[in-house]
């Protein structure tokens, strides 16, 4: 799991990155760190998202589409 997944698990649920941080028991800057990929995700932080997320397929259709769409993103960025 990286920052990207993090975010992608928190925009498939609808949540901004503070409540996301809450209901995780996370500081914000912290899940932003996460996300911009300052920091990795620690094992707490996917331990709490693995218990407070259930993952089905329509969430893994979504990752796959919004992992897609960073590398795009990414891609032209840097041509």
């Amino acid at each position: 799991m990286n920052g990207n997944t993090v975010k992608a698990i928190r925009l498939f649920n609808g949540e901004s990155q503070r409540s996301f941080a809450k209901l995780l028991g996370f500081s914000y800057s912290g899940i932003a760190a996460v996300e911009s990929g300052r920091y990795a995700p620690s094992e707490r932080l996917r331990a709490s998202i693995a218990r407070t997320f259930p993952i089905d397929e329509s969430f893994i259709i979504f990752l796959r589409d919004f992992e897609k769409t960073n590398r795009i993103i990414h891609d032209t960025t840097i041509s």
